[in-house]
């Protein structure tokens, strides 16, 4: 019973910290677009609290009782040189992987696009500073949330390999409300499982961050400045398809570099 309740906090908390990030964005941003889209003070914002946030979940700040479980709850060994690029080969790599399989996926299957305000369509260099936001904000509070807070206080209860199953499980539970969820259920559950791993072989979650913040950052970019009704327009198998073969390449050669990390770290 006593692992029960720690692993059902450590997943409360989990969630706590990710849906509380994501509000705190959404609200900042509402603000801002509806008062002036053309001063992005939410960005500033947004940063200031995302700082004060970490700072807290690291341990810091009261009450002191609790600092050292905060803490150990957000693991952040400092990386050497020759730790930090295998950690980041692993986690870019399974990133990446990831976001040309979605890629693929919004041309194979029938996925939609949620196409993008009228405001960013008009103002891209905006568009892209907050889009930079958004992708931080995720990266930053999901990686706490889940691979951080979640991951260990569920390991410490269940083990390692549960540890793992759970917050794939609850990191796919969090992108529910997605177009195709049940199409893109697998590469949520891949991608955590990778970037769990790379937060127990490096010691840190700083990797997993850069890796998702950049891949957010990138997928966002890629629907600014390429469109939707290109990203998403039906692939023909029955033809050669240049810039699906491009995306596979990518795929592949991604995958090659996340094993290549795994293997470095591990050795």
């Amino acid at each position: 019973m006593a692992a029960i309740l720690k692993a059902g906090a450590a997943i409360g908390l989990g969630f706590l910290i990710a849906l509380g990030g994501g509000l705190m964005w959404s609200v900042l941003l509402g603000l801002n677009l509806s008062i002036n889209p053309a001063l992005p003070w939410s960005v500033g914002a947004a940063i200031v609290l995302l700082t004060l946030a970490w700072l807290y979940l690291s341990g810091l700040g009261w009450p002191r009782g609790t600092q050292s479980a905060r803490r150990a709850s957000l693991p952040q060994k400092q990386l050497s040189l020759g730790e930090w690029l295998p950690a980041l080969a692993a986690a870019i790599g399974a990133s990446g992987f990831a976001l040309c399989a979605l890629l693929l996926a919004f041309r194979l299957l029938p996925i939609p696009i949620t196409p993008l305000p009228d405001f960013a369509m008009r103002e891209p260099v905006m568009a892209l500073v907050y889009f930079g936001a958004a992708a931080l904000v995720a990266g930053m509070i999901e990686e706490a949330a889940f691979r951080g807070y979640m991951l260990s206080g569920v390991e410490r209860a269940w083990g390692r390999f549960a540890a793992y199953i759970v917050v794939a499980v609850a990191f796919s539970i969090l992108h529910a409300g997605n177009p195709g969820f049940f199409y893109l259920l697998p590469l949520y559950f891949f991608l955590s499982l990778a970037l769990s791993g790379v937060v127990t072989m490096s010691g840190s979650v700083w990797p997993g961050v850069v890796a998702h913040t950049l891949s957010d950052f990138v997928s966002f970019a890629l629907l600014l400045f390429i469109g939707p009704s290109v990203l998403a327009a039906p692939l023909s198998l029955a033809t050669p398809d240049l810039n699906a073969m491009v995306l596979a390449a990518c795929a592949v050669g991604l995958a090659i570099l996340s094993l290549a990390g795994f293997i470095a770290m591990r050795r």
